[in-house]
């Protein structure tokens, strides 16, 4: 076991499942620790114990994330006695925890513990990551226990009454309540009905408050901390999540499920780009419209409309909050963009360690990554309680390579800016995100670098990326079906009446 003097870097991990699912025990890390490591995944109160609050002084609310802070602290102040450097602590997370990581390194309270971050498969940007409704959210729980909802003190006293069963089966009944019908498109970003609150600002009456503006605000400015950032999606997040005849049963076509879906983008102040760049563009990469390329014609296979449908809310549920938080980041830090695409010959994934999260819970789709199933090569599978799982080992040569390889990313950025000499670098993986390039790293059974990431099809939704070099993105016209041309990608508007394309 290393000593106080060997000052090895430090990651904490957060642990995903929506705020509602999951154990910090389930995340073996000796594959990690065996590479001069310190692994420490944290836990944190779920469900209603976790985010129950309305975001006001006097009910903020985020304790799960004041869990989490308290164990960051904790890490800081006792880590060197287990071999740590508590100023070399990258911050790690995956689905919600990627939310939650991002949220303490741009959080007052948290930012000066945290040396880097690491998000996988998930952002503050999602449009899911807060509540924009805590006060709703709290009558809603306050109703369903019969509690009192006008006096936080009494509501809290109500629930403390209410046993563990119970609060467990009201969060489930919230839950299914929150996603029914067309709401099935919110837990497409790995989020449920259970996230954290933006809280007011402190005013010295009591704690600071964890988040006290909205992501996308906090990320534009320049940070006080400037850390740097390893974001990252697997090739088909949304995989096991789509079930055709659902799709149809409750949104009558495909084609009206991605037009919804692309509804829920919140990215129009993200973007500078006008609408004559827009037409400019869509002539030159010879792009199809939006609303052409979100309409699935009539005649085309089941599979390549399962297919469309994977990729399509895999970029506007992960692609798309992902590297606009990598360009973001990189404004003024380093940034570096990953994506998993190795599909593994074992027959564990995702739902080894999100079985109830319904992102990962419909059905196993083959020949596909999706959300989660890179966990396994991170980590070792262990059941709630920290008891390893049988027959979940990697055998193959192609899975064993996919594993060294996304270790041996996470491991050279866990040693950024260390002065330990006792790791090798010489070969350089990581390559810093830039929007004039989107290069990104490939991890599978082998490391690839790469550049313009799925930039025809962000481009479409208004993402404002430029290519390396002369792109035609007339292959994306091949499934299309061509509509009156009543309407350009630009005039498509969202729920909210902002412009969803180049605005």
């Amino acid at each position: 076991m290393p000593d106080e003097t060997t000052g090895l870097p430090v990651i904490i991990f957060i642990h995903g499942g929506g705020y509602r699912y999951g154990s910090a025990a389930q995340y073996g890390g000796e594959t990690i620790i065996r590479e001069k490591v310190i692994f420490v995944p944290i836990q944190y109160r779920l469900g209603t114990l976790g985010i129950l609050g309305d975001g006001s002084k006097e009910f903020g609310g985020n304790v799960a994330l004041f869990d989490m802070h308290a164990a960051l602290q904790w890490v800081c102040e006792y880590i060197s006695f287990f071999g740590g450097d508590k100023k070399q602590i990258k911050i790690m997370g995956h689905g919600s925890g990627a939310s939650s990581a991002m949220f303490l390194s741009q959080s007052p309270m948290g930012r000066s513990s945290i040396n880097g971050v690491i998000s996988m498969s998930g952002t503050s940007l999602d449009k899911n990551s807060y509540d924009i409704d805590g006060k709703n959210t709290t009558l809603e729980i306050a109703n369903a226990h019969n509690c009192p909802h006008n006096n936080e003190v009494e509501l809290v006293t109500c629930l403390q009454s209410k046993s563990v069963e119970e609060i467990i089966e009201k969060d489930s009944k919230l839950q299914i309540d929150r996603l029914q019908e067309q709401n099935i498109i919110k837990a497409m970003s790995g989020l449920l009905s259970f996230s954290p609150n933006i809280e007011t600002e402190n005013d010295d009456r009591g704690l600071p408050g964890m988040i006290i503006e909205k992501p996308d605000e906090s990320l534009k400015k320049e940070p006080k901390n400037k850390i740097p950032i390893l974001i990252g999606t697997v090739k088909h997040e949304t995989a096991n999540a789509i079930d055709q005849n659902e799709i149809i049963k409750i949104f009558k076509s495909t084609s009206e499920f991605l037009k919804k879906s692309s509804e829920t983008l919140r990215i129009s102040n993200l973007v500078n780009t006008t609408k004559q760049v827009s037409d400019k563009l869509m002539t030159t990469l010879k792009l199809p419209s939006l609303k052409d390329y979100l309409t699935i014609p009539d005649n085309l296979s089941p599979d390549k409309i399962l297919l469309k449908l994977i990729e399509t809310t895999t970029d506007i549920f992960f692609n798309i909050p992902s590297t606009l938080t990598a360009n973001l980041w990189s404004k003024f830090s380093n940034a570096y963009f990953y994506q998993f695409e190795h599909i593994a010959d074992a027959s564990i994934g995702g739902r080894t360690f999100l079985k109830l999260l319904p992102l990962v819970g419909k059905k196993k789709s083959k020949g596909f990554v999706a959300h989660g199933d890179e966990l396994s090569f991170l980590f070792d599978v262990c059941d709630i309680y920290g008891n390893p799982i049988n027959g979940t080992e990697l055998k193959t040569q192609r899975d064993k390579d996919a594993r060294k390889n996304f270790i041996k990313l996470i491991l050279q950025f866990a040693y950024l800016n260390s002065t330990h000499s006792q790791l090798s670098l010489n070969e350089q993986i990581l390559q810093t995100f830039r929007a004039e390039s989107t290069s990104f790293i490939r991890v599978s059974d082998k490391l690839n670098f790469d550049t313009n990431f799925r930039f025809c099809q962000l481009s479409m939704f208004g993402v404002p990326f430029e290519a390396t070099q002369k792109i035609s993105c007339e292959f994306l016209s091949e499934n299309v079906q061509k509509l009156p041309l009543a309407k350009k990608a630009t005039d498509i508007v969202t729920s909210g009446g902002k412009k969803l394309g180049f605005v």
